[in-house]
């Protein structure tokens, strides 16, 4: 039965190289393209030249317009700017639910803390918490073998330091980034103190059996907060503190008295977010504050506005700080769900060692769980 990919080749033009540069377009049945308006949107979707094995939708309206492997071999994906929108707006819908869940996970991991020794629950809950605290990247044991860069799961005895109940997280990064982390916590000090305790130079590591110690993988946490909220990962933590910082940073601040001074303030607080974040400027904007708090901040509201509004509700919401309700708040009343869902066209599966996710080039990164566009309706067994 033929993949996806082979699937959208069977509709989709085929991009081919000319000896003297540029290139041609042909049909599935090898007849040439030559749609000049078609030719003029292709061109608008610059796909690096560099790319291989590409190929253009010849559909205007198809959300998933190009796809092609880049000089690693990875499929990169060029998706309709609608769908970028709303696929963006899904994910803010989605921290939304965030939000509404962590009560009950810091419920949970409460109790798991309180286990006895250092089993997986514990460990896994600590880990919770200091994702909940600091919002660190999870880390991968591919990442750490091919970059030599650590996340939270990765991080190794010399990388934590305690000093009384200052926990100090010192390491490298990704891209090689310097990642400096510091709180104060009496609690996960002690936790922290019994994991250095423990043979082996992985911090994080559980007693399975007596005896027995295994290293954490970020599977293990992704599942432990699976079985606790539903479906939601460890970078979940990441865009709820950016954004939450974002909104405590703007409401310090205070209305800004010129569009001018306006600009300049959300300068510096995408500047302060990406610092604790440890990402750039321009990566914290785009995937880690929603943009519905610059919106309301230009817009005049702040964190604060919403403040009266959570003091006088009685649903019995817990585990939140005021500042997390009165965000909370404010994205389920400014994000609401359309009525009805966009559907959107699968991209081919990748293959060999093909990557999911990596968007170079203003590619947007792919949603394997999209369906096709209503006209062009396919069914995947």
């Amino acid at each position: 039965m033929p993949n996806r990919t082979e699937v959208l080749q069977a509709s989709y033009l085929r991009r081919i190289p000319l000896d003297e540069g540029g290139f041609r377009y042909a049909r599935p049945d090898g007849t040439a393209y030559r749609d000049a308006e078609g030719l003029a949107r292709i061109a608008s979707l610059a796909v690096p030249p560099a790319y291989t094995d590409v190929f253009v939708s010849p559909d205007a309206d198809d959300e998933l317009q190009a796809f092609g492997r880049d000089a690693r071999g990875r499929l990169q994906y060029r998706y309709h700017s609608d769908f970028v929108q709303n696929n963006a707006m899904r994910k803010w819908r989605r921290l939304a639910r965030f939000a509404a869940a962590l009560p009950r996970l810091r419920e949970v991991t409460t109790a798991d803390l309180r286990l006895s020794g250092m089993p997986r629950r514990k460990v896994l809950a600590l880990l919770t918490r200091l994702l909940d605290r600091v919002h660190f990247r999870v880390g991968s044991t591919s990442y750490l073998r091919q970059y030599r860069s650590y996340g939270l799961t990765t991080l190794r005895k010399r990388h934590v330091r305690l000093e009384g109940h200052r926990i100090v997280f010192s390491y490298r990064g990704k891209h090689g980034v310097h990642q400096y982390r510091e709180l104060r916590d009496r609690s996960l000090a002690a936790s922290i103190a019994r994991l250095l305790a423990l043979p082996g130079s992985a911090l994080f590591q559980y007693e399975d059996e007596p005896g027995t110690l295994r290293a954490v993988q970020a599977t293990d946490l992704n599942a432990y907060l699976r079985e606790a909220i539903g479906p939601f990962t460890a970078k979940d933590f990441r865009t709820w503190g950016g954004t939450l910082r974002a909104a405590e940073f703007l409401a310090a601040a205070g209305p800004a008295d010129s569009e001018r001074a306006a600009s300049r303030v959300l300068v510096d607080c995408v500047k302060s977010v990406a610092a604790e974040l440890g990402n750039t400027a321009a990566v914290t904007r785009s995937s880690y504050i929603c943009p519905v708090i610059f919106d309301r901040y230009l817009g005049g509201e702040v964190l604060d506005d919403y403040v009266p509004e959570v003091e006088a509700a009685d649903d019995g919401v817990c585990g939140l700080s005021r500042n997390e309700l009165a965000l909370r708040r404010l994205l389920e009343s400014r994000l609401r769900a359309p009525r009805r869902a966009v559907r959107a066209r699968p991209a081919p599966s990748p293959s060999g060692s093909a990557g999911r996710g990596a968007a170079p080039c203003g590619c947007a990164p792919i949603s394997l769980s999209a369906v096709l566009a209503p006209r062009h309706v396919l069914e995947w067994r």
